[in-house]
């Protein structure tokens, strides 16, 4: 029996094609319109934004959607033009979309080995490629994050588990005035109050400061709080400002402490 039409989720192969045909127009259509489009269109945003507001969905074609949602990213910032350089999200390779595209499609878990071994071992060779080339050793962990701030929450978590087990109560964490605030949010969904957190002070050249850091840490201790971690920049957000992370490691390793390198595009933890 065959099902009725308004009760099938799923487009027949055909239909699939047709999306896929649309969507993969639309999308180099976006590509090709890059050069010709401005870094910033805010005039009007607010009226096209307005005008787009609906109270229930409603039924559309596919062009439709698309015609919809080229309206849409017609105003705002754009990431992708060349001459954009404010903030930092992602700025859309092609490659990058067909490979979450491949990823949702397929749609298998990789939480764990076992449910898509093969899958897994994918991913880890991609991981030790990645340490290969930064020179980490062959005892070197990781894993692929959506963004910066959720690399920072993973590398405060991991820290918190390493240092303190589960009792962080009193856990001190050492950072400057240009570590990025991404990292206060995660150590704020990591269960730390903002008074947990020692701002160390930094040079001329808003570095931290090594020798106030150890300061810091010493008097900490004697005052019954526990040091466990140390966030150094490497390469801030504002300044691109670069932190002394040797020294940093070899006073947080001597005094038993984490350190979370920070690029913010680019975090690791050790």
């Amino acid at each position: 029996m065959t099902p009725d039409k308004a009760t099938v989720l799923e487009p027949t192969p055909a239909e699939m094609r047709a999306i896929m045909e649309a969507i993969s127009t639309f999308a180099v259509e976006v590509r090709e319109g890059i050069l010709t489009s401005r870094a910033s269109t805010t005039k009007g945003a607010e009226t096209v934004a307005r005008g787009l507001a609906e109270t229930s969905p409603s039924p559309a074609g596919l062009d439709d959607l698309l015609a919809t949602l080229h309206e849409a990213a017609g105003v705002g910032f754009n990431q992708l033009h060349p001459g954009f350089f404010g903030y930092v999200p992602p700025v859309g390779l092609p490659i990058a979309a067909v490979a979450d595209f491949l990823g949702a499609i397929l749609s298998r878990y990789v939480g764990l080995w076992w449910p898509s071994p093969a899958l897994v071992q994918l991913e880890w060779n991609a991981l030790r490629w990645v340490a290969d080339a930064f020179g980490y050793p062959a005892q070197a962990r990781g894993t692929f994050t959506s963004g910066g701030s959720l690399a920072s929450f993973a590398g405060v978590v991991a820290a918190r588990y390493a240092i303190l087990g589960s009792n962080h109560a009193q856990g001190r964490v050492y950072l400057t005035d240009q570590t990025h605030h991404s990292i206060e949010r995660a150590l704020h969904v990591a269960g730390f109050e903002p008074a947990s957190t020692s701002v160390v002070p930094t040079n001329d050249s808003l570095e931290m400061n090594v020798g106030a850091l150890e300061r810091r840490i010493r008097d900490d201790r004697q005052a019954g709080e526990r040091p466990f971690l140390v966030i150094a920049n490497a390469g801030t957000i504002n300044t691109g400002a670069v932190d002394p992370i040797a020294s940093i490691v070899h006073v947080a390793h001597r005094e038993g402490l984490w350190v979370h390198v920070d690029g913010h595009m680019v975090a690791s933890s050790s």
